[in-house]
């Protein structure tokens, strides 16, 4: 499944979208507070937010599934460093909507990246 012409976009766009906010250069440092905040109110508790549950540590992600695509973009914020944007894309073979094995797949692969990001800061 492709998006419609000129709506495509890669992991490090959604990346640099969320870099941006979380540096108060997407906005105004007010406006990108309350947009941290909004993607802090996630209602799912899967993905992101299954993953990062240790002490300390906050995730504020969005959530996007369509079809067979299970996206997941957001920041970590571990205590005394700076936070991590992250996004996984993916796609699966079937058009369910909920795919449980996906979601945990989506959650495990941030986890991954985010670890292995934090032991070269």
């Amino acid at each position: 499944m492709r998006p419609p012409a000129g709506i495509e976009y890669q992991a490090s766009d959604l990346v640099d979208i969320l870099s941006f906010i979380w540096e108060d250069h997407a906005a105004t440092p007010s406006q990108c507070s309350f947009m941290r905040h909004v993607l802090g109110q996630q209602t799912w508790g899967h993905r992101f937010a299954e993953v990062f549950t240790y002490p300390g540590v906050q995730s504020a992600a969005k959530t996007r599934s369509l079809a067979a695509l299970s996206h997941e973009t957001g920041g970590i914020s571990h205590p005394d460093e700076p936070p991590i944007a992250a996004a996984v894309l993916t796609q699966s073979a079937r058009r369910e909507r909920t795919i449980l094995l996906s979601n945990t797949v989506v959650g495990q692969i941030a986890r991954h990246c985010v670890r292995s990001y934090r032991q070269v800061l």
